[in-house]
């Protein structure tokens, strides 16, 4: 999902794959400057295994937390 987004980024509209893992900042100034005028969403197409291992990180130990809270 993570590379369609970028692919709609680099195509129309920049910092929608910011928006689909959370980083609404960064997702608002990429569509502000037309994805750092297409820089920032060219690397984001190369780095996107880095930024959906990142999310999915962060969301696993977010429900991880959850459930040792609910213990």
């Amino acid at each position: 999902m993570i590379l369609i987004g970028g692919i709609i980024g680099l195509l129309g509209v920049g910092g929608i794959q910011r928006f689909m893992i959370g980083q609404i900042g960064m997702g608002i100034l990429y569509l502000l400057t037309m994805g750092l005028c297409y820089i920032g969403t060219i690397i984001d197409l190369v780095n996107y295994k880095k930024l959906t291992f990142e999310f999915n990180q962060a969301l696993a130990n977010k429900i991880l937390q959850g459930a040792i809270r609910a213990k």
